[in-house]
């Protein structure tokens, strides 16, 4: 787990993302706090988020008005908090007579004596507070209520995975929802602008047909012809319409702003990782002190880290870990984020790295899951990288295997 500081922008990223502050009690949630008063014979039990300055209870169990209505409090009353910190469970057995929490006003206020706490954490290791029960009067508290309370932390993690799963389908649902819309509507202008010339010059046609002109016969079906071949024209825009075939999906058009290049791969992570479970390849994310803010398309540059991660990860034996890194760098005197995507697999041949971005480009190495390639997804991850001015690239991994990365520009 990554133990970082409560005010991290790093973990209050992470703890924002999960979308659980401030949420409405859930029974998936509320079960946990339950089952660890009744396993472990406590008086309270919450699952304590952390936040900057407050602590909000997505679960409780046990606790009294106000704190029941409220879900929260100020975090100068929070325990949970050295769980955060310290990166491991917090056990206090007499807090009145412990020096580490014998000040903090929940001992005094709430009359809070004993007090255990696990942490709860995202899959990248980001602890975002503990499962923790407490109890009214001093108490010791025994191995076995240290295990049962690890094992229902873990059960919470395991929901908040879930959770975050669900929030990372939506919103891809929500940006591909978006793309058909625009392209709806980009349709709908190009066929308008196509409808209005090709009907005047049907329009135009007709009273050439209609006038007193000594046209010949010869001319007058060449006119028909025209005519005849405006209708067909027309026709066609209508179908293009209806088959929403105008325009490709792959259109580089970019929509840029600035967005957390760290908050991307959190959500393309959740993604892959249920095929990453499936192939027996662990994900580990590394990140910076401090948040990396990139000016990109955000839709876009999440479709190039999902096939760059979902590749890394049909090219990895199992047993195996694809590692995320990001730093920053310069390129050509210009503020740039390096994002690398290092595997344990078979790597990329020598011969092969000049041409693997190229489109219907595929590598003689197998995948180690069975899993055909196209050739289409590389070639598509340099073109958005190359129109946001970046660059992309495939170099061998210390170790063996391969560091596919990508140069994105920064929030200036």
């Amino acid at each position: 787990m990554l133990a970082l500081p409560v005010n991290h922008p790093i973990r209050l990223e992470a703890l924002a993302d999960t979308r659980l502050l401030d949420s409405l009690p859930e029974e998936s949630y509320d079960r946990f706090t339950r089952l660890a008063c009744s396993i472990l014979h406590a008086e309270v039990s919450l699952i304590s988020l952390v936040d900057k300055d407050r602590q909000y209870f997505k679960s409780e169990y046990g606790l009294g008005e106000p704190l029941r209505t409220t879900r929260q409090n100020d975090i100068s009353y929070s325990f949970c908090r050295y769980v955060v910190e310290g990166g491991e469970p917090f056990v206090v057995e007499d807090a009145v007579h412990d020096p580490r929490v014998n000040l903090n006003p929940a001992v005094k206020e709430l009359g809070v004596a004993a007090y255990v706490g696990m942490p709860i954490s995202t899959p990248d290791g980001c602890i975002l507070g503990s499962l923790c029960a407490v109890q009214m009067v001093p108490r010791k508290w025994s191995i076995s209520d240290l295990k049962n309370l690890s094992d229902l932390a873990d059960a919470v993690c395991r929901e908040v995975e879930l959770t975050e799963q669900a929030i990372a389908l939506q919103h891809t649902f929500r940006l591909m929802e978006n793309r058909r819309l625009a392209q709806e509507r980009d349709l709908r202008d190009t066929v308008h602008d196509l409808r209005t010339p090709a009907g005047a010059i049907s329009s135009c046609l007709e009273l050439m047909n209609l006038s007193d002109e000594n046209f010949t016969q010869d001319t007058r079906e060449l006119i028909e012809l025209s005519q005849s071949s405006v209708t067909t024209l027309l026709d066609m825009i209508q179908e293009l319409l209806v088959r929403g075939k105008l325009k490709s999906t792959e259109d580089p058009a970019l929509t840029t702003q600035s967005v957390s290049a760290s908050l991307i791969l959190r959500r393309v992570a959740r993604i892959v990782r249920p095929f990453a479970y499936g192939a027996k390849v662990k994900l580990d994310l590394e990140w910076p002190d401090d948040l990396i803010l990139l000016n990109v398309d955000e839709r876009l540059i999440e479709r190039v880290f999902l096939n760059i991660l979902t590749n890394a990860v049909k090219f990895s034996p199992a047993e195996s870990s694809v590692r995320i890194r990001l730093r920053n760098t310069n390129e050509s005197d210009r503020p740039m984020c390096r994002i690398s995507v290092i595997d344990q697999g078979p790597g990329v041949p020598d011969a092969e790295k000049g041409h693997i971005f190229g489109e219907f480009s595929t590598g003689s190495i197998p995948s180690s899951h069975g899993l055909p390639s196209f050739g289409i997804g590389l070639s598509f991850c340099k073109t958005v990288v190359e129109s946001h001015g970046g660059k992309i690239g495939v170099e061998d991994a210390p170790g063996g295997g391969s560091e596919f990365y990508c140069l994105l520009p920064c929030t200036d």
